[in-house]
């Protein structure tokens, strides 16, 4: 619905409703103001002429966001890809007046989304156009955000110096859908699972290569076999306290004591 007030004072600027992220819950539609006249309609509009960025830089500051009511802000390459659906405005012929702002806010105001809702994820509209058209959404460009139209992923220009809009096709009760996703969410949590999994298979690696090995007590006899030959080869003398009991030698003992150099004494 649009809503206007007889404005009394000269025209300053036109001040749009504060934009709108993901999940937020503002108002569904767009207000502008100038001087005392208050215009209100539902996000998601139309246009049906453009101004370059060139001929926006050249218009006067002051007048800049009213510009933006008459035409809207186009690169010269989004200029050939929507140049058949928009005509060009010749800046040097505008005027900003009260009257030519009204009009210029009833102009925008005739071809508007039908519905327009928040979701969790983004924001929902629908819309009913005669003609191919682009709806410009008061939203700020940011590289997160995606757009459908009828289930259809379609491409989102940044226009009028930083908001979105998007092309649709004429057709009855359009659906139009857009969804934010932080960038660069999916890769950081892809990224941290990595990791995880490298430190968990760093660690199983280290426990298999550097296990402890549990070191084999040595048998008595083999242990006393060298001290008994070094007591006796230095007149060394060792008391049995009745606490080691050391068995006889085996075969396998009396080679080895052979082999390491110790005398075979019995």
């Amino acid at each position: 619905m649009t809503t206007i007030t007889t404005p009394s004072i000269s025209p300053a600027k036109t001040t749009p409703t504060p934009p709108c992220r993901a999940g937020c819950t503002t108002a569904t539609q767009t207000a502008l103001t100038f001087g005392k006249t208050n215009i209100t309609f539902p996000m998601g509009f139309t246009y049906d002429s453009y101004v370059t960025e060139k001929d926006y830089e050249n218009t006067s500051e002051s007048y800049r966001e009213l510009l933006m009511l008459k035409g809207i802000v186009l690169t010269d390459k989004q200029v050939s890809k929507w140049g058949d659906m928009l005509s060009p405005l010749d800046t040097s012929e505008l005027s900003y007046t009260k009257e030519t702002y009204k009009i210029d806010c009833e102009n925008r105001a005739k071809l508007t989304c039908d519905t327009f809702e928040y979701t969790n994820t983004g924001f929902n509209a629908t819309i009913t156009a005669s003609r191919d058209v682009p709806v410009f959404f008061s939203i700020p460009y940011e590289n997160g955000w995606s757009a459908y139209v009828n289930g259809e992923k379609v491409d989102i220009e940044k226009v009028n110096v930083g908001f979105m809009a998007i092309r649709v096709n004429a057709g009855t009760n359009v659906k139009i859908e857009f969804k934010y996703r932080t960038p660069g969410l999916f890769l950081g949590m892809a990224i941290t699972v990595v990791c995880v999994l490298l430190f968990a298979l760093y660690m199983v690696l280290m426990r298999t290569i550097f296990k402890e090995v549990p070191v084999p007590l040595a048998r008595h006899n083999m242990v006393l076999r060298p001290l008994s030959h070094y007591a006796k080869k230095h007149g060394a003398h060792f008391e049995n306290s009745g606490l080691i009991h050391v068995k006889p030698r085996s075969q396998t003992d009396r080679a080895l004591e052979k082999k390491e150099g110790f005398d075979n004494d019995d």
